[in-house]
């Protein structure tokens, strides 16, 4: 009955609708490794080591030892590379890769491409930097780099700093410039840029952008800056002018424009509106307190430091019996013909009732002392007592001055020309 068309009883050459021909038989399905063709109603041998197949080239289900190739149907002893195997199948990898471990992650690519994100790609995206064949991430902070240690551009937000790595915030010794941190100059704390200061190194003072020992003339130290001393005034404290400039006389710690006031005449070697001198070479000093101010001019042939300056200081205030606080660094600076240094200290006399030659007579006897010179030696200082110069007036009372005289004293002489040594030196 599912037979057609028969050549005799036994021989069938046309099977119905729905059934296949096979050995001259009508059945319903082909035998094992075969597959019925619908167009000619037969049963057809499936291809070497098929047992189910749809056709003669498309293999659902290889024999025991063979994978079927979802490629091109086939059975084969071993899957390609760019396959990987699920139940027995041979099954193509994706990404253009050359081979992989399942379909989203290849274990190698094409010549000239490289893995990334379990793909394979022909340039490594933003923030990863070819290593073999493989894209490695860069670090968090970069977006080009060329290893895990050197960036070549940073993330927004960081700064590329001079080793190739990137931080969030410059180091403090650094300047920020287009997206990069750049060490300031060896002087500076902080800086603004390379030839810029904002703070300084240790005792050193910050002076229009620049670190340097002490500040220069007409600038004091305010908080390790250098402030501005008032017009014509070459030394100065926060408040009180000490050394004025030629022309602008020097009184109750203001330069005057104009002359000296009434009551008073102008010392040209002190360059100071002082009172009139009562004192006379032949008497006694008042017994009245006085108040001195004694400026000595130190001039070395090389830099001092500014731990050399303080002891100084310390030295000079030990030597004289008096505080600290009453012996100033007023001034170190280059004559325009840089061959020396000078410094000028400024020390002040409260409550004396000594003269002012016996004032300056001390002021001498402290600098030509073993405690200065050993200082100055044990810091390789060059230094000659005989070079240095000290000048004094008075600010109160009525020992005022030195009173300059045909018969003055040799510490007389050497205070008044010295004084004139002070002006001509801040003058260079």
């Amino acid at each position: 009955m599912n037979c057609w068309y028969c050549s005799n009883s036994s021989a069938c050459t046309q099977c119905a609708q729905g059934y296949y021909e096979y050995n001259s038989t009508c059945m319903a399905m082909c035998p094992p490794k075969m597959y019925g063709d619908n167009s000619t109603a037969t049963c057809y041998d499936c291809a070497d080591n098929c047992d189910v197949c749809s056709n003669d080239t498309e293999c659902l289900s290889c024999g025991v030892g063979f994978y079927t190739n979802s490629i091109d149907g086939s059975c084969i002893l071993d899957c390609p590379s760019n396959t990987y195997i699920v139940s027995n199948t041979c099954l193509a990898c994706g990404f253009g890769c050359q081979a992989c471990m399942n379909e989203s992650v290849c274990t190698s690519c094409p010549e000239g491409a490289m893995i990334y994100g379990g793909g394979c790609v022909s340039k490594c995206p933003l923030g990863t930097f070819q290593e073999n064949a493989l894209c490695q991430n860069c670090t968090i902070d970069c977006d080009i780099c060329a290893s895990t240690t050197t960036c070549a551009t940073c993330r927004a937000g960081y700064f590329m700093q001079e080793d190739g790595t990137c931080i969030s915030k410059c180091p403090s010794n650094t300047y920020t410039s287009a997206g990069s941190c750049f060490g300031c100059s060896s002087s500076c704390l902080t800086c603004s840029n390379n030839a810029t200061c904002t703070s300084c190194y240790g005792a050193n003072v910050l002076y229009q952008g620049t670190c340097a020992v002490v500040c220069p003339v007409a600038t004091y130290n305010a908080d390790r800056q250098c402030a501005n001393c008032p017009d014509n005034c070459q030394n100065c404290t926060a408040t009180t002018c000490t050394v004025c400039s030629v022309g602008f006389p020097l009184y109750e710690g203001s330069c005057l424009i104009g002359g000296c006031p009434v009551g008073t005449s102008l010392n040209v070697q002190s360059n100071a509106c002082v009172k009139p001198i009562t004192e006379s070479s032949g008497n006694p000093p008042s017994s009245e307190p006085q108040e001195y101010v004694v400026n000595i001019t130190f001039t070395f042939t090389q830099q001092v430091n500014s731990s050399v300056l303080d002891s100084l200081r310390s030295v000079l205030a030990s030597e004289l019996g008096l505080p600290e606080s009453n012996v100033m660094i007023l001034v170190q600076r280059n004559s325009k013909r840089a061959v020396s240094f000078t410094v000028v200290v400024q020390v002040i006399f409260t409550d004396t009732s000594k003269s002012m030659r016996d004032t300056v007579t001390q002021v001498e006897s402290a600098i030509a002392s073993g405690s200065v010179t050993d200082l100055f030696a044990t810091n390789n200082i060059a230094y000659d007592p005989s070079t240095v110069s000290v000048s004094g007036s008075a600010e109160t009372g009525s020992d005022e001055g030195v009173k300059p005289s045909s018969g003055a004293t040799k510490v007389e002489q050497i205070a008044i020309l010295m004084s004139a040594a002070l002006v001509a030196t801040l003058l260079l």
